[in-house]
């Protein structure tokens, strides 16, 4: 697949989505840096995947990840996958993904 064709597929994909102009594969490789980062990969490791010599280049990539915070995740963001699961008082077999097992 040849560079412009993945640059159109990307162009629709943006349209497709309602994103703001100016979204371009530089866009996505930002966000693949910042949400490595995010997800605690070491920003070494960042450097090597995204080919940078210098170390400086990798934090404007992932300069969004530092703002706000300090850049440190609460440890309640990795609960959001629990949100899902609860418990239902009449449900006596204890805990339900995501329904009510009593109404169904």
């Amino acid at each position: 697949m040849s560079v412009s064709a993945v640059q159109h597929c990307l162009r629709l994909a943006v349209v497709a989505a309602g994103l703001p102009r100016g979204t371009c594969m530089h866009t996505l490789r930002h966000s693949f840096a910042t949400h490595l980062l995010k997800g605690g990969t070491d920003i070494r490791t960042i450097q090597t995947l995204l080919g940078h010599a210098h170390l400086d280049t990798t934090m404007i990539h992932t300069h969004v990840a530092n703002a706000g915070g300090l850049g440190v995740a609460s440890p309640a963001d990795a609960l959001t996958a629990v949100r899902s699961v609860y418990f239902h008082p009449s449900d006596r077999q204890g805990f339900s993904l995501g329904k009510n097992l009593a109404t169904g």
